[in-house]
């Protein structure tokens, strides 16, 4: 079977999408999606990627100022879409295949 969220080998990293499904650009979003990188993944940096194929880096230690995120996050969500994210190991972009896939089965048998 495979997955609405594949890992693809890119270089040094292997990214993760979610192509069947809309970008990600809401605020709240954004937030759960650091939120797992951050507290569940435990990356001391997200690499996420924009449509334009750029990576956004962002610091373990910015997660935890929560006054500079939101500040960060603000000019971020006003010029970009987030389409992915980039690890530069394959064992964390299997942690987030597997968290998101949980999440969207237990979304779709709530429907």
């Amino acid at each position: 079977m495979s997955s609405p969220f594949p890992i693809i080998k890119q270089g040094s990293y292997y990214t993760v999408t979610w192509p069947s499904f809309e970008n990600i650009t809401k605020m709240e979003s954004n937030l759960k999606l650091l939120e797992i990188l951050f507290e569940q993944i435990k990356v001391d940096q997200a690499k996420l990627i924009l449509v334009n194929e750029k990576l956004y880096s962002i610091d373990m230690a910015l997660w935890f100022d929560k006054n500079a995120l939101t500040l960060n996050w603000d000019d971020l969500m006003r010029n970009h879409d987030v389409c992915g994210v980039a690890f530069p190991k394959e064992d964390q972009a299997k942690q987030l295949q597997d968290i998101l896939e949980k999440r969207y089965l237990w979304k779709a048998l709530k429907t």
